[in-house]
C-alpha cells in the first residue's frame, strides 16, 4: 500500500470540552488509486487530510506512507534518534504529496500572478533554474487546459473553475505520488464540477497519481474512486468498492445519504 492508516484517533481538548473528531480510523490508498471520504458536514473528513498532510497530528494511531511509519502520534515519545529519523521519512512524503483546498482563489496571494503561484510548486527545489521552473509552470498549465497567458493573471482575475485548474497546475508540477482533493469542487456551478472531474481522472491516468477525494458528494465520487469511505460523526459507517456501495449500500447512514443526493438531483432536474 501507498498509504496507511490504521486506528487513528484525533481528539480536540479545548480543556473544558473534548471533541472527538476522528475515531478508530482505517484507510488505505493503493498506488495509482482513488479513493473517496465520503460524509456529511462536520464528519470528519477534512480533520483525517490534516492528518494526512501533518496539519495535525493524531492522538494515537500509525500513518505509514510505502511501509515507513510518518506521522508524530500526541501520545507517542521518541529518541532524539527516532525522531530525527521519523522525521526524514515526514519530508519525502511531504515531497510526494500535494493538496488542493474547496476556495482556491484564498490559497493563492493577491499579489502573485498565478504562474508565479504555481512556480511554488517546486520553489524547494534548489538545484532548479527560474528557466526550468517556468518550463515546468507552462507544462502544468497546459495540461490544465489552461492558456499560457494565465500565467501572467491574478486569482481575483479569473473564474472559480479556472482559479481551481491553476490550483491543480500548482499541486500536479512537482508530479507527485498522491494527491489530496478536499471539496476541490464545492464551491464551484454544476457544469464546470463535471470538468474538473473529468480534469482529475485524466490527470491522474496521465501522471499515474494516487489520490484521495474527500466530498459530501456522492455523485461526484462515483466517477472518480474505484473505493469509498464513508464517514459519520468521526467514524467510518462502511466502505467498500463503489459499484457495489452504491448499488448494495448496508449502512442506514449511506442509505440515507445516497436517498438524499438522488432526491436533490431529480428535483433539480424537473
Amino acid at each position: 500500500m501507498l498509504l496507511e492508516l490504521t486506528d487513528i484517533n484525533k481528539t480536540f481538548d479545548s480543556g473544558e470540552v473534548q471533541v472527538k473528531a476522528v475515531q478508530h480510523l482505517n484507510l488505505s490508498i493503493g498506488e495509482f488509486e482513488s479513493v473517496g471520504l465520503i460524509g456529511e458536514s462536520g464528519s470528519g473528513k477534512t480533520t483525517v487530510a490534516n492528518m494526512v498532510i501533518g496539519l495535525e497530528r493524531p492522538t494515537s494511531g500509525s500513518i505509514c506512507y510505502k511501509g515507513a511509519e510518518i506521522a508524530l502520534p500526541q501520545d507517542v515519545e521518541l529518541s532524539k534518534a527516532q525522531l530525527k529519523e521519523r522525521q526524514a521519512r515526514a519530508a519525502e512524503f511531504r515531497r510526494d504529496v500535494q493538496m488542493v483546498f474547496q476556495h482556491p482563489a484564498e490559497t493563492f496571494s493577491e499579489r502573485m500572478t498565478l504562474g508565479a503561484g504555481i512556480e511554488e510548486g517546486v520553489i524547494y527545489r534548489k538545484q532548479m533554474t527560474a528557466d526550468e521552473r517556468r518550463k515546468l509552470m507552462y507544462e502544468a498549465l497546459e495540461m490544465v487546459r489552461l492558456p499560457a497567458s494565465y500565467a501572467k493573471k491574478y486569482a481575483w482575475e479569473v473564474s472559480g473553475g479556472e482559479c481551481q485548474r491553476a490550483a491543480f497546475a500548482r499541486a500536479i508540477i512537482s508530479r507527485p505520488k498522491l494527491l489530496l482533493c478536499d471539496e476541490p469542487t464545492s464551491a464551484l456551478d454544476v457544469t464546470v464540477q463535471a470538468q474538473i472531474i473529468e480534469l482529475l481522472i485524466q490527470l491522474s491516468h496521465e501522471l499515474r497519481m494516487s489520490c484521495l477525494f474527500i466530498s459530501h458528494d456522492l455523485a461526484l465520487v462515483r466517477g472518480l474512486c474505484s473505493r469509498v469511505y464513508v464517514m459519520k460523526d468521526g467514524v467510518v459507517v462502511e466502505q467498500g468498492e463503489t459499484k457495489q456501495l452504491f448499488e448494495h449500500p448496508q449502512d442506514p447512514y449511506t442509505v440515507e445519504l445516497l436517498s438524499s443526493v438522488l432526491d436533490f438531483r431529480k428535483k433539480t432536474e424537473r
